[in-house]
């Protein structure tokens, strides 16, 4: 509650203990004035039907106010008011000798609560549409103004409401069309409302709508032309915060790289000091690597770590250490098991063990992954590897809404990924009951547990 209305609320309460009788005073004032300009039209004499009714002078003033506010109202009742009408209201305020200051007053108010009806009206399907806003012109217009001032001045927090509600609901759906954005800028103009206090305006809906689209595409481990275009149109007209954008960006450069991988396309670093290459051969990835094994010692099997560099090429794994150094043969791995940052491998002799990386040099193991299904001519499509696990829209759409475009484990809206509860591998399907949203960092540690 306002401050002002607080206080009027507390005057009314204070004028009631010290005067109960005022407001039946005051409404037998009231009635009595309008009988009388009823009646005697341009004979009313405002002095002498104070005096006939014995009015109390300090009565007088409210009485005024409240037959002019029920002319108003009555003038309004139909949700607009005619050049005829506005005449009338003229003359009342002159016989009842209102100030034109009050008079003003009262008008602007009575336009103010018919302009917030009319929004209301708009709010219940979301759509300011032409006849609304042509309503809305002619209630501003009776304060000499227009629906985008009226709005700025008397309504900002109205109309921001309005504007949110709007955009939510054409973003219910997870889409945004050609239609409904011409739409939303259109009532986002008519209410005089500039692009950036727009975009500040939505940028938690928005990014929401962003983060879903990136889920969305992510669904499919790629992303194809049109769906990133759609991406940096939703950053560009939608957002202004370069750390967000920055953010998507980095996403979507991940699932190319993700792409690309699957599609047996590696990426070329420069050699490593130190490594003696063969002829043509091609180094793809290297970083610092953490070499676990175990070994049997006194009838106990105990694990062992060496810190080293690992170095993938289109050939081989190279591992070196100021302890240890050994190589893995592409075409000689008998089997393998990804985990994250992660890989074991199994082999003969004593490279077998788990390999792994830290975090930030992302895509080791899968790069490795790739070159061994290269070397031993394993690789498949993406089509083909991704079928079982494609989930539809539909069922990604529900999800989302059933989840609330978060994290189901620590609530994160961020780094958001559909995941199958019981993986494909184990006969998990694609229906609303098998699928959730994870963060990349809860779906991390759920596959460390699996």
């Amino acid at each position: 509650m306002s401050t002002k209305r607080v206080l009027s609320f507390l005057q009314k309460g204070w004028t009631a203990f010290v005067d109960p009788d005022r407001e039946e005073r005051l409404s037998r004032g009231v009635a009595s004035i309008q009988r009388a300009l009823s009646d005697q039209r341009d004979a009313f004499d405002l002095a002498a039907i104070v005096e006939k009714h014995q009015i109390d002078p300090e009565d007088r003033a409210e009485i005024v106010r409240r037959v002019y506010q029920k002319c108003l109202t009555k003038a309004w009742s139909d949700g607009e008011i005619s050049t005829k009408e506005l005449r009338t209201l003229d003359w009342v305020a002159k016989h009842l000798r209102l100030s034109e200051q009050d008079a003003s007053q009262l008008k602007r108010e009575q336009a103010e609560r018919v302009f917030a009806a009319v929004l209301s009206d708009a709010f219940q399907d979301g759509v300011l549409d032409d006849t609304e806003f042509a309503r809305l012109s002619d209630v501003a217009r009776t304060c000499d103004s227009t629906p985008a001032n009226f709005f700025r001045t008397r309504f900002r927090a109205q109309g921001e409401a309005f504007l949110q509600q709007l955009f939510a609901r054409v973003l219910a759906d997870g889409e945004l069309t050609a239609r409904e954005w011409h739409s939303v800028t259109e009532t986002m103009g008519r209410l005089g409302m500039t692009e950036a206090e727009f975009r500040e305006l939505i940028h938690q809906p928005a990014e929401q709508f962003v983060e879903h689209l990136l889920a969305d595409f992510k669904s499919d481990e790629q992303i194809d032309a049109t769906e990133e275009d759609c991406l940096n149109w939703a950053l560009t007209h939608l957002l202004n915060d370069p750390e967000f954008t920055r953010y998507v960006h980095a996403e979507i450069a991940q699932i190319k790289r993700l792409t690309n991988l699957r599609q047996g396309i590696l990426p070329s670093v420069q050699p490593p000091a130190g490594i003696a290459l063969k002829a043509g051969e091609i180094v793809h990835f290297l970083a610092e690597c953490r070499f676990v094994t175990a070994r049997r010692r006194g009838g106990e099997s105990v694990s062992e770590a060496v810190v080293g560099q690992g170095v993938i090429t289109d050939d081989r794994f190279v591992f070196t250490s100021s302890e240890r150094s050994l190589q893995v043969i592409h075409s000689k791995v008998l089997g393998f098991q990804q985990h994250p940052h992660a890989i074991e491998i199994q082999c003969a002799g004593s490279a077998a063990g788990l390999y792994r990386f830290p975090p930030h040099t992302q895509y080791g193991p899968d790069i490795w992954l790739t070159a061994i299904r290269k070397a031993n001519q394993t690789l498949v499509t993406p089509r083909q590897a991704s079928d079982a696990r494609h989930i539809p829209r539909d069922v990604r759409q529900r999800v989302w809404q059933r989840d609330g475009g978060q994290c189901v484990e620590c609530s994160s809206p961020h780094y958001l990924e559909f995941d199958h509860i019981i993986p494909v591998a184990r006969g998990g399907g694609n229906s609303d009951k098998n699928i959730q949203l994870l963060c990349r960092g809860c779906n991390g540690r759920k596959s460390d547990k699996i």
